[in-house]
């Protein structure tokens, strides 16, 4: 349907007062201006529909980035029929915003295609579209417009850095990870189970097997791995909004590369139970997902998050990412290092120059302005 823009509007509301006032004051001269005023807004209007005939599909590549990376609107339009179409205008809805993007023109039965650049400097999850298309008429007087293209969305992780190295605890492996699919493998009695297809039969407990009638296997686990669990202090009064972007994207570094070396990995924050834990995995995505959407929570308790995690391991390592916190919190993370081999506390905040954290017993601490500066503290001081 055309809509009539500011001018046309203007032209419209002078027509109809030109045209009223000739019949009013039978002044023939004032009525002929004023119908062509009229006329040409609405011969404005029917050209903004036109009749050439237009698909319009919009798709996003990629649809996950880091926060900075470019991400890019591609749209492809096809002219469905047989004349040459004009240039258009497309209104793409992204977030809050509106990115303009101007279509070119396209030959009969010909496509074309464009790009536009999408925001990504905030992390999220950033609905995309649906598009509006814009043909104008003659004159400026008014302007066609069809929504197409459906809705899409656009993940916004955060940004990662390289670690060089992993916290390992007391009994660390000299061998690394011994199995693709740890931490279930061949090493240490874990429990007995069902048989299932594909079991290696050198496993099975006859003994038991016997006794209840059902073939039972001995089930294994790989406990040379560290599995690592991040800690977020999310509480709002912690971290402000640059220090909080700050923390996921030092969340996000430490979980990426526990994953790429399958490392049994664990998400939690102050605000309540886990976000995610993966055991033996290469795809970091569902955690970066969840990152995306985390946000600053006015509830919660960092002593009860670190409460609530059992010992898991004395190869196991703790990573806590908090900021500005209370002598009650550093003492539930100095409580880590009788359940975890390895406990690293990271404190994102403006003022960690002039009160840096004070020392806890068996923690390794890293005072930080920004995520980069903790990954590099991070290089030299948890590779020790």
């Amino acid at each position: 349907m055309p809509r009539l823009t500011t001018s046309g509007w203007a032209l419209a509301t002078g027509g109809a007062c030109l045209t009223l006032a000739s019949v009013a004051l039978r002044y023939r001269e004032i009525g002929v201006l004023g119908g062509a005023l009229l006329a040409m807004v609405a011969i404005s209007a029917a050209l903004s529909v036109g009749r050439v005939r237009l698909a319009v599909d919009r798709q996003i590549e990629p649809e996950r980035v880091e926060r900075g990376e470019a991400a890019l609107g591609l749209i492809s339009v096809t002219n469905q029929s047989g004349r040459p179409s004009p240039g258009l205008v497309a209104h793409d809805r992204v977030g809050g915003s509106t990115v303009v993007v101007r279509l070119p023109r396209v030959g009969g039965r010909a496509t074309r295609a464009t790009t536009y650049g999408l925001p990504t400097q905030r992390r999220g999850i950033v609905p995309v579209g649906p598009l509006r298309i814009e043909r104008a008429g003659p004159f400026g007087l008014a302007r066609g417009e069809s929504v197409t293209g459906g809705e899409r969305t656009l993940v916004v992780h955060p940004r990662t850095h390289a670690l060089a190295t992993l916290p390992s605890g007391r009994a660390r492996s000299l061998d690394g990870p011994t199995t693709d699919s740890a931490p279930q493998g061949s090493i240490t009695f874990h429990a007995l189970r069902e048989y299932v297809t594909g079991d290696d039969l050198r496993h099975v407990h006859w003994r038991t097997t016997a006794r209840t009638g059902t073939l039972m296997v001995r089930q294994h686990v790989d406990t040379s791995q560290t599995e690592t669990t991040v800690v977020i202090d999310t509480r709002v009064w912690v971290l402000d909004e640059d220090a909080f972007e700050e923390a996921m994207d030092v969340a996000a570094s430490v979980l990426r590369a526990a994953i790429a070396l399958r490392f049994p990995t664990r998400l939690v924050t102050s605000a309540g139970p886990d976000l995610g834990s993966r055991r033996a995995s290469r795809d970091a995505t569902a955690f970066l997902d969840r990152l995306a959407t985390l946000e600053p929570d006015p509830s919660g308790s960092l002593v009860t998050a670190l409460g609530s995690l059992s010992r898991v391991g004395q190869d196991d390592a703790a990573v806590v990412i908090t900021g500005s916190i209370q002598e009650e919190d550093l003492r539930a993370v100095s409580g880590l290092c009788r359940r975890f081999g390895s406990v690293t506390l990271i404190s994102l905040r403006a003022d960690c120059r002039q009160r840096p954290t004070r020392v806890l017993p068996g923690v390794r601490t890293i005072d930080a302005l920004t995520a980069v500066e903790a990954v590099g503290l991070w290089n030299r001081v948890v590779g020790r």
